[in-house]
């Protein structure tokens, strides 16, 4: 079985996963972050629906499929996206979205993945417990389907750090001055949230590690309610 480096962002806005074999450069598959749970998920073929174009994933052994992205966003008002929910990080619903990305990337009927993932860092400080929490809710083995059940595939998900978000950033991109006391910073905008990474040698400057509840979407919604 061959095993996989996955950089993992569940963000309330999108979910995006960075997969790497050690050899090329990293494959990136970000979809909305949108999910909706469905007991007869065959009943959209009745209504003419292509399920073939559907994102959707299935756990072995449990009778709710997910449909998530593109299609849950326009087609479920009520689709699931996290916002305002902390414990998101810690959910079925990162799972579900870890390895529908992952499986959408990884060819394998077989593989394994290393996970980094990552907390904003405002959330990172103050819910230190969760970072706990978010490797009991993903480690595992999983057996699930990706195409209705035509092809049932096996993952083994094994969480290797919980990192703040932005310091993945510094660490892939690295930093240009061989200088060990200069500082560098990394500025994350999301939908919803603005978070401030800075380190010195690698090492987080606790101080100007914060966040925002300010994001991209948040600013359209105050332009369009100027208007």
């Amino acid at each position: 079985m061959k095993w996989y480096g996955i950089g993992d962002d569940f963000g309330n806005s999108g979910i995006s996963t960075a997969v790497s074999n050690g050899s090329q450069t990293p494959v990136v598959r970000t979809i909305p972050t949108a999910i909706k749970e469905l007991i007869d998920i065959d009943q959209l073929e009745s209504l003419g629906q292509d399920l073939n174009s559907i994102n959707s994933i299935r756990l072995h052994n449990e009778d709710i499929s997910f449909l998530l992205g593109d299609f849950a966003q326009a087609q479920y008002k009520d689709s699931w996206n996290g916002r305002g929910d902390i414990l998101r990080y810690a959910s079925k619903y990162h799972l579900v979205g870890l390895l529908s990305n992952a499986a959408s990337v990884i060819p394998d009927r077989e593989f394994g993945i290393y996970v980094v993932t990552g907390l904003p860092a405002t959330t990172f400080i103050k819910k230190p417990d969760l970072r706990g929490d978010i490797k009991k809710a993903l480690d595992g083995t999983y057996v699930f389907t990706i195409d209705m059940g035509k092809t049932w595939r096996t993952a083994v998900v094994e969480v290797v750090n919980v990192i703040m978000e932005g310091a993945g950033a510094l660490l892939y991109y690295g930093a240009k001055s061989s200088n060990k006391d200069e500082m560098h910073a990394v500025i994350d905008i999301g939908g919803r949230t603005t978070d401030l990474f800075v380190a010195q040698n690698q090492r987080p400057q606790q101080e100007y590690c914060q966040g925002k509840p300010i994001g991209v979407e948040t600013a359209a919604d105050i332009i369009k309610s100027l208007c």
